[in-house]
């Protein structure tokens, strides 16, 4: 039996400190990395959404700077491009484009879809509805690794409209809805081909006053 003071009882009150040491060093460890991880991850997302936010301002200077732009764009996520610059305005190209910030090092990419609108509410609706050929969704999307942290998505739905023109759609020859035009001709669409004038501009045409 060991008494107060021998060097048995020192040594055993030494290896028990020791280990409550050793105990309290790794909780305080653990919990130091699993707040370095969560500030990592949150400094990351709060990064991918500035990126983002950039993207959706440029696809917005694209259609304001001229509609076709846009439209143009092949629909759904199986088709990505980026913004980028061009003689000093915004441009698109195809695929995805690598960006770092904050030493981190992001793909960054967006589609488009069409959208379609209850015909009797005008709400956006998901399945069916009128197609709204003034109107895009818009999907940015971020990938990275970092480290501490693993692989990171970061995705951002918003929608572009076009109404600063008048437009007007038709897929064939069979007429369209009375008053579906705006515009001040003796015809509000197109019945036939003939008084058509395709004009001097590639993709335009009139109608011509009968």
């Amino acid at each position: 039996m060991l008494r107060k003071g021998q060097p048995g009882q020192i040594l055993m009150e030494v290896i028990v400190a020791v280990a409550i040491i050793i105990f309290v060093s790794v909780s305080i460890s653990l919990a130091i990395a699993t707040s370095i991880k969560g500030v990592r991850l949150s400094l990351g997302k709060t990064a991918a959404l500035f990126l983002s936010q950039e993207t959706v301002e440029a696809v917005r200077a694209l259609s304001l700077e001229n509609w076709n732009n846009l439209d143009q764009l092949a629909t759904s996520s199986a088709n990505a491009y980026f913004a980028t610059t061009s003689a000093g305005k915004w441009v698109h190209a195809t695929g995805t484009e690598s960006v770092t910030l904050n030493r981190i090092a992001y793909t960054r990419y967006f589609w488009t879809d069409d959208v379609y609108r209850s015909t009797s509410t005008g709400n956006i609706v998901s399945a069916g509805g009128a197609w709204d050929p003034s109107t895009k969704k818009l999907t940015t999307k971020l990938t990275w690794t970092e480290p501490g942290a693993g692989a990171n998505e970061f995705s951002q739905v918003s929608y572009v409209s076009r109404y600063i023109n008048d437009i007007y759609a038709q897929t064939d020859w069979s007429g369209g809805s009375q008053g579906e035009v705006v515009a001040t001709t003796a015809t509000t669409s197109f019945a036939t081909s003939t008084n058509v004038n395709f004009g001097s501009t590639t993709g335009s045409i009139r109608l011509e006053t009968l």
